[in-house]
């Protein structure tokens, strides 16, 4: 294991990795438990829009037949627990991400990196500075590793910020950035080797 000791803590590229897979797993759980939660809502007023009211003009408990009460009382008390179970799973899960993304910036920024593509993906950008505008522009590059230090990161949006080492910025001085995805977001699995 090659674990590197940075502010008297030690980590390895395979623990970045899995914090970038554990948030992406920790978030992708709590949008589904959102969408599952509002199909159940979603289910209990088709139940409801399908009665009649009994008044004509809005829909009363008592317009609920008696062979429908219970079906509809235990399907509301079921998207209300959904529902704050969503809440409760998105809460859990936006806070560990936000936790974990604050140990890894005071660990890992500005520290020096190489970062390898697996297999057949295409994780890196380099950003170019148009010499006109000044803007910064990414552009998808097919290269299989990257090297620099880490300029930035993001759990939640599952990139890392790469600033380029002085010889490159020297051979290629419009490029200042690599921008790498750390998980394929269709398959939650890791599209990259970091070493330190």
């Amino acid at each position: 294991m090659n674990l590197k000791k940075f502010n008297d803590f030690e980590i390895n590229g395979e623990q970045v990795v899995q914090s970038f897979l554990s948030a992406a797993t920790n978030l992708t759980t709590a949008s589904s438990a959102r969408l599952y939660a509002s199909d159940a809502e979603n289910d209990t007023r088709k139940m409801l829009e399908q009665l009649q009211a009994g008044n004509g003009l809005y829909l009363t408990a008592n317009d609920i037949p008696e062979d429908k009460k219970q079906q509809l009382i235990t399907s509301s008390l079921d998207s209300h627990i959904k529902k704050i179970q969503s809440e409760q799973i998105e809460d859990s899960a936006i806070k560990q991400t936000q936790q974990d993304q604050t140990n890894l910036e005071k660990i890992l920024k500005g520290k020096r990196l190489t970062i390898n593509s697996i297999g057949n993906t295409k994780p890196f950008q380099a950003v170019w500075q148009d010499p006109k505008t000044g803007n910064l522009n990414p552009t998808p590059i097919n290269s299989k590793q990257i090297k620099g230090t880490i300029e930035e990161l993001s759990l939640e949006y599952n990139y890392i910020v790469v600033k380029t080492s002085n010889t490159s910025r020297l051979l290629t001085p419009r490029r200042h950035f690599f921008i790498t995805q750390v998980i394929d977001p269709q398959t939650l699995s890791p599209m990259v080797n970091i070493f330190f």
